[in-house]
């Protein structure tokens, strides 16, 4: 692995968790010292964003590791279930 992808690999990950970390915190209903009412169905915006997040953590380094078109088709599809895992974890971490 050359240095240049070792870094933005690095980088993603940095980036991915620090999404992840971010909502969960901030998408917390006492994030702010209040409650949250309760939200009839699906938490959306936190799902996305830890979602996005955890994907790009997940894919990037993976295919990174050794590109080709091939690896890039199985990363997508890692990091969708990577994403949907995680967050569907930051929903109900947040959901108090």
């Amino acid at each position: 692995m050359t240095l240049l992808r070792l870094l933005v690999a690095g980088g993603a990950i940095l980036v991915g968790v620090g999404i992840v970390l971010v909502t969960v915190a901030m998408g917390d209903c006492s994030a702010f010292g209040g409650t949250c009412p309760r939200q009839g169905g699906f938490p959306d915006d936190v799902f996305r964003m830890a979602a996005s997040g955890g994907a790009l953590a997940v894919a990037v380094p993976y295919y990174l590791n050794r590109p080709t078109w091939r690896r890039l088709a199985i990363a997508l599809g890692i990091g969708i279930v990577a994403g949907v895992a995680i967050g569907l974890f930051a929903v109900s971490a947040t959901a108090g």
